[in-house]
């Protein structure tokens, strides 16, 4: 029997929702009052069709000023923000907790980004550790920036 978890961020207990995975379907776990999301090791990979962003977040997390705590372990989650949008990890076990709505607004946001013309070069407004999510979320944005780092050759 699985074990029953609480939002950490109001306390109302999860609901499994099953969701078709590429050969089999598997449960995620939902706060049905603010929609927040648990994603166990692994599940945030096949809800994204992405091998590696479960380990670009974990990796770039940092230690947060009120940390939640992980629903497996009951450790302090890290925080990784990406567009304004904030993953809570667990380095522990590998969980993920998703507030509602922001992994469609990390979504929108990479859309966004491709979508606008550049006035400024775009290496100038990221962090560093924001190169590689940027090369998962928006391929096509982290090939333009690409080419705007390259220098013409001298002449």
């Amino acid at each position: 029997m699985e074990p029953s978890f609480q939002c950490p961020r109001d306390g109302t207990p999860l609901q499994g929702r099953v969701v078709a995975g590429t050969v089999l379907p598997f449960r995620l776990d939902e706060c049905p009052k603010c929609r927040g999301t648990w994603f166990d090791r692994g599940e945030l990979q096949k809800v994204t069709k992405d091998a590696e962003v479960g380990k670009l977040i974990r990796d770039y997390a940092t230690s947060a000023p009120n940390p939640i705590l992980c629903l497996r372990d009951r450790t302090p989650m890290k925080r990784r923000v990406i567009e304004d949008v904030e993953i809570d990890a667990c380095g522990s076990c590998g969980g993920f907790w998703v507030d509602g709505g922001e992994l469609e607004e990390l979504e929108e946001a990479a859309q966004d980004v491709e979508a606008t013309e550049i006035e400024r070069p775009l290496y100038s407004a990221l962090e560093p550790r924001d190169i590689a999510i940027l090369a998962w979320v928006a391929p096509a944005t982290f090939t333009r920036l690409q080419h705007e780092t390259r220098r013409p050759p001298f002449r």
